[in-house]
Order: C-alpha cells, then structure tokens, then sequence
C-alpha cells in the first residue's frame, strides 16, 4: 500500500482517538479510496439528476452533489424545496454515509440535507455588472411595480412583462406573474424572484423568473423601499 494510503488511515484514527469533528470531506478523495470512509460531511453545489460522474442507480431520484474536487451521487433523501432544474448550484451541506455498488461505484446515502440559504443580490449590481450576471442565477428582493417602470428599460419579451424595484435600480422580470397582483392597485408589494440573468437585443438586461414568491407586510430584505 502507498503512503497516501496510510496517511489517510492515520488523520481518521486521530480523528476517531481524539473525537475531532472533520470540518468537510473532499468529494474527489471518497470517490478515489470510498473504503477509507464512513459517516462524511461534504459541503458542495446541487447539481440535478445528471452529471458525467458515475451513477449508481440506487433510485430513480438519486441526485448529484459537486464540490472543487468533483461530483457523486446521493441518495436516500432529496433536498427540501429545491427543483433539479431551476435549482441547480445551490450551495448545500450532506451529511451521510459513503456506500458503494457491486460495482464499485461509491455513492452517499444521506442521513440529513440543509440548503445553504442564498443572499440576495442588488438590481443595482446586475445592471452595473451585467456581462458577469450574464446566464448566472440570481436571488433579488424588492417592490412590485406592475407594468411599467419609468426607471427601468422594458425587455418587450411578452406583454406581461413587469417591473421590480430596489433602492438600487429597477428591472423588468418575464416568465412568471406575482401570483394574484394586480398591475396597478399592488404597485409597492414586496417579491422576492430568483431567476436567469439576461440581455435583450439592445443590451438590456432582464431577469427571466423561475420562482415568484409574494411577501406579507415590511421588514426582511433591507434592500426593499418603503
């Protein structure tokens, strides 16, 4: 055996003489010794249904979580609220136990999920800094302000495209409606959208919504006017 193999079987034994918590396991060392591991904490990106690592076909929602050193399937517990589409690249910590198929194929089965809560991001720094939100997913806090906004400049991708607005700028949102506000009487409610930083043809940038979620009363995200 190398003597990665038995450095690696020392910092465990520590570990388990000593009772230190490993902060975080790297994906990239489970996947290449899974037999020098048992009970992991990884924090890493959620990645969907798919990826180019192996798959070890325990279920049929078994999904793919990705840090810096690489990618492996988890299974047992799906992370609460997020899509495998829409949500892919939340950050989220696993805390499981390392398994692997007949194969070989080392996967983790999970024992407990938490999503890493996102931070929201000013409409005035994707305006100012659209090349690099370009195609990039974006949580953004602010007021309703219906269908138009002298302060922003309308993308005319649908005709319900409407506006948002923060104490940094205003933007328009397409894809989704704020669920049952009307365009006028509701100018000033606050909406939180997450979504698709993108360009119209004239370089103007817009939002394309995957999740709209209505707020009640004031508070919360201190990028909101009153």
């Amino acid at each position: 055996m190398d003597l990665l193999y038995y450095h690696k079987l020392g910092w465990i034994g520590i570990s388990l003489l000593f009772g230190l918590r490993i902060l975080s396991n790297s994906i990239g060392e489970i996947r290449e010794s899974p037999h020098l591991y048992q009970e992991v904490r990884i924090k890493g990106e959620f990645w969907g249904w798919r990826e180019d690592c192996e798959h070890p076909k325990i279920t049929t929602t078994d999904w793919v979580i990705k840090d810096k050193t690489g990618s492996i399937y988890v299974t047992g517990m799906w992370p609460d609220g997020l899509d495998p589409y829409n949500d892919r690249g939340r950050e989220i910590v696993v805390r499981g136990v390392v398994k692997t198929t007949e194969e070989k194929i080392p996967y983790l089965e999970a024992r407990s999920i938490k999503v890493i809560e996102e931070e929201c991001t000013s409409i005035g720094e994707i305006i100012e800094d659209k090349d690099s939100f370009l195609r990039k997913k974006v949580k953004i806090e602010g007021r309703f302000m219906g269908w138009s906004d002298q302060e922003a400049i309308p993308p005319r991708i649908t005709r319900s495209d409407w506006a948002i607005r923060d104490e940094t700028g205003s933007i328009y949102i397409v894809g989704i409606w704020p669920a049952q506000l009307d365009p006028v009487k509701d100018i000033g409610k606050r909406v939180v959208v997450k979504g698709t930083v993108k360009t119209t043809g004239k370089d103007a940038p817009y939002i394309e919504a995957h999740k709209v979620e209505v707020k009640e009363g004031k508070g919360g995200c201190k990028r909101c006017p009153e």
